[in-house]
């Protein structure tokens, strides 16, 4: 919401008006700090002889990270959908059908054969 507040101010549309949530000192406090950290890690962890290679990507993944905040929302609420009512809120363009998606979720009794301790150790 404060990026398009800020291309608001920047160009003087005035179209958004000046409340909280919209301040553009949001989003540029947001990058700032990012970038306060990813050179903080970029000068800490990453070896000398890599630097050169990783600094050019340190300014832009904040946004790369930003691109994927709607598909993530999507797949974690497909996920939770799943899990409860044993269909999703979204359905995947390579799935044709829904058949074989719904979970089978077991009482609180039975265990996952996947969290089961092998049969060597029981």
């Amino acid at each position: 919401m404060s990026v398009g507040a800020i291309l608001d101010n920047l160009f003087v549309f005035n179209l958004l008006p000046d409340i909280g949530p919209l301040n553009p000192v949001y989003f540029a406090g947001a990058v700032g700090s990012y970038l306060a950290l990813g050179a903080l890690a970029l000068f800490t962890v990453v070896p000398k002889s890599e630097r050169g290679y990783i600094a050019p990507i340190v300014p832009v993944y904040f946004l790369y990270v930003l691109m994927h905040i709607a598909p993530i929302t999507v797949g974690f609420g497909n996920w939770l959908a799943l899990r409860l009512w044993g269909r999703r809120l979204y359905r995947d363009h390579y799935q044709l059908h829904e058949e074989g998606a719904v979970l089978a979720i077991k009482g609180s009794g039975s265990r996952a054969a996947a969290l089961r301790a092998p049969a060597a150790l029981q």
